[in-house]
Protein backbone atom coordinates (compact mmCIF):
# COMPACT_ATOMS: atom_id res chain seq x y z
CA UNK A 1 0.00 0.00 0.00
CA UNK A 2 1.00 3.63 -0.32
CA UNK A 3 1.12 4.01 3.46
CA UNK A 4 3.45 1.02 3.80
CA UNK A 5 5.71 2.40 1.07
CA UNK A 6 5.92 5.71 2.91
CA UNK A 7 6.62 4.04 6.25
CA UNK A 8 9.17 1.55 4.99
CA UNK A 9 10.45 3.14 1.78
CA UNK A 10 14.21 3.14 1.62
CA UNK A 11 14.60 0.29 4.07
CA UNK A 12 15.63 -3.29 3.49
CA UNK A 13 14.51 -6.45 5.22
CA UNK A 14 16.60 -9.38 6.42
CA UNK A 15 14.40 -12.38 7.07
CA UNK A 16 15.23 -14.79 9.86
CA UNK A 17 15.76 -17.54 7.27
CA UNK A 18 17.52 -15.06 4.91
CA UNK A 19 15.12 -15.75 1.96
CA UNK A 20 17.99 -16.22 -0.50
CA UNK A 21 17.45 -17.76 -3.93
CA UNK A 22 19.42 -21.05 -4.06
CA UNK A 23 19.47 -21.08 -7.89
CA UNK A 24 21.23 -17.68 -8.00
CA UNK A 25 24.84 -17.01 -7.07
CA UNK A 26 25.88 -14.49 -4.42
CA UNK A 27 26.10 -11.50 -6.79
CA UNK A 28 22.76 -12.33 -8.41
CA UNK A 29 21.09 -12.57 -4.99
CA UNK A 30 22.45 -9.18 -3.93
CA UNK A 31 21.51 -7.60 -7.28
CA UNK A 32 17.99 -9.06 -7.29
CA UNK A 33 16.18 -5.87 -6.21
CA UNK A 34 18.01 -3.44 -8.50
CA UNK A 35 17.67 -5.88 -11.41
CA UNK A 36 13.95 -6.24 -10.75
CA UNK A 37 13.61 -2.45 -10.82
CA UNK A 38 15.52 -2.25 -14.11
CA UNK A 39 18.41 -0.25 -12.71
CA UNK A 40 21.61 0.22 -14.73
CA UNK A 41 23.61 -3.04 -14.83
CA UNK A 42 27.05 -1.40 -14.53
CA UNK A 43 25.98 0.71 -11.57
CA UNK A 44 24.37 -2.32 -9.94
CA UNK A 45 27.52 -4.44 -10.44
CA UNK A 46 29.63 -1.73 -8.78
CA UNK A 47 27.16 -1.48 -5.88
CA UNK A 48 27.11 -5.28 -5.47
CA UNK A 49 30.91 -5.27 -5.20
CA UNK A 50 30.79 -2.44 -2.68
CA UNK A 51 28.13 -4.17 -0.55
CA UNK A 52 30.00 -7.49 -0.57
CA UNK A 53 33.20 -5.70 0.42
CA UNK A 54 31.28 -4.03 3.25
CA UNK A 55 30.06 -7.36 4.65
CA UNK A 56 33.40 -9.13 4.19
CA UNK A 57 32.44 -11.26 1.19
CA UNK A 58 34.52 -9.69 -1.59
CA UNK A 59 35.51 -12.45 -4.01
CA UNK A 60 32.40 -14.53 -3.29
CA UNK A 61 30.35 -13.11 -6.20
CA UNK A 62 30.20 -16.34 -8.24
CA UNK A 63 29.72 -18.75 -5.33
CA UNK A 64 26.53 -20.71 -4.98
CA UNK A 65 24.42 -19.82 -1.97
CA UNK A 66 24.29 -23.47 -0.92
CA UNK A 67 28.10 -23.55 -0.61
CA UNK A 68 28.12 -20.81 2.04
CA UNK A 69 27.95 -21.17 5.81
CA UNK A 70 24.93 -19.84 7.68
CA UNK A 71 26.84 -16.74 8.74
CA UNK A 72 27.97 -16.07 5.19
CA UNK A 73 24.39 -16.47 3.95
CA UNK A 74 23.27 -13.98 6.58
CA UNK A 75 25.85 -11.49 5.31
CA UNK A 76 24.59 -11.96 1.74
CA UNK A 77 21.08 -11.17 3.00
CA UNK A 78 22.41 -8.06 4.75
CA UNK A 79 24.18 -6.94 1.55
CA UNK A 80 20.94 -7.46 -0.38
CA UNK A 81 19.03 -5.35 2.15
CA UNK A 82 21.68 -2.60 2.08
CA UNK A 83 21.74 -2.34 -1.71
CA UNK A 84 17.99 -1.64 -1.65
CA UNK A 85 18.48 1.58 0.31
Amino acid sequence: TVLMARLYGGSGTVFQRYALFPHLNVAQNVAFGPDLRGEDKKKTAAEVSRMLEMVGLAGYEKRKITSLSGGQQQRVAIARALINK
